[in-house]
């Protein structure tokens, strides 16, 4: 199982938007690959933000009817990792209507909004496994999945190291700006703190240039520098293109809010979806 964490400590780079889209793209690719009586390899996607804007696209959208979960109070991620719920994950887990096209392949743990606020005072409060808690329950579901994509809160927490403690791999997304090409510092600094001290097999996989606008000089001379020091590290830009931002108001991905013509096909004429299938796979293949 390949666990994802898609991590930079500064707020407002993209994190929810990537983990949306590129859980859609491994679900639908696995999807395509797997033979009509073959079961295709399955997505978990975790929410760990307060704002919890990751479940609330799987779960319906900011404009949609929201899909009732049917679990208690506690019977969220929140729960789980403050171990105030009684049910193990695999009941609490549930499966997203997206990506259209997809073989229901993508599930997702439900969040909670008043409850998350609470989990990062908790995990500290645990000095013995407060850092290693979402290994744990990762550990329970590794039987069924190929993949897990993490979105991270803002910030260094407990929350956030817990995602890089039980994470394989993981990806920076930056906007070409100069306040978060200096967050970019940091982020790699903590990667590389845990990668000492709690998990070496953690691999950092690259940057990931978010919200992009190539009309202006100065993203290019950014994008320019970035390529300069990190070399093979770049991934694939992802541009501002508000296509994007409709979907996620849907409750959609880009590929079920802009789908192609044929149902075998990842991508369709729209440039977000072929932006977003690019560096899927460009991640797929380097996560191996």
């Amino acid at each position: 199982m390949k666990v994802l964490s898609v991590f930079n400590q500064k707020g407002g780079v993209g994190k929810t938007t990537t983990t949306i889209n590129l859980g859609a793209a491994f679900a639908l690719m696995m999807s395509h690959e797997a033979g009509t009586d073959e079961e295709p390899g399955r997505v978990l996607i975790i929410d760990l933000d307060q704002q919890t804007h990751s479940e609330i696209t799987l779960s319906g959208g900011f404009f949609g009817q929201r899909r009732q979960t049917g679990l208690g109070p506690y019977d969220n991620i929140a729960g789980l990792l403050m171990m105030d719920t009684a049910l193990p994950v695999t009941d609490i887990i549930r499966t997203s209507e997206i990506p259209h096209g997809a073989r229901r392949n993508m599930d997702f743990i439900p969040s909670s909004k008043e409850k998350m606020p609470n989990v990062d005072t908790a995990l500290k409060n645990d000095p013995i496994d407060g850092l290693f808690r979402l290994r744990g329950i990762l550990e329970t579901v590794e039987p069924f999945y190929q993949y897990v994509v993490i979105d991270n809160p803002p910030g260094l927490s407990y929350l956030s190291i817990n995602s890089l403690v039980g994470s394989t791999h993981v990806v920076i997304p930056c906007q070409l700006e100069a306040p978060s090409i200096e967050g970019l510092t940091s982020a790699l600094k903590t990667i590389q703190s845990v990668q000492r001290q709690h998990n070496p097999r953690l691999q950092f996989l690259g940057i990931l240039p978010t919200m992009c606008d190539f009309r202006q000089q100065e993203q290019n001379e950014f994008l320019a520098s970035l390529r300069g020091q990190y070399n093979s590290h770049i991934l694939t830009p992802i541009s501002r293109r508000a296509d994007v931002s409709y979907a996620n108001s849907e409750g959609l991905d880009i590929f079920s809010f802009k789908p192609a013509r044929r149902s075998d096909q990842l991508m369709s004429a729209n440039p977000a979806t072929q932006e977003f299938a690019h560096v899927a796979e460009e991640i797929r293949q380097r996560m191996g």
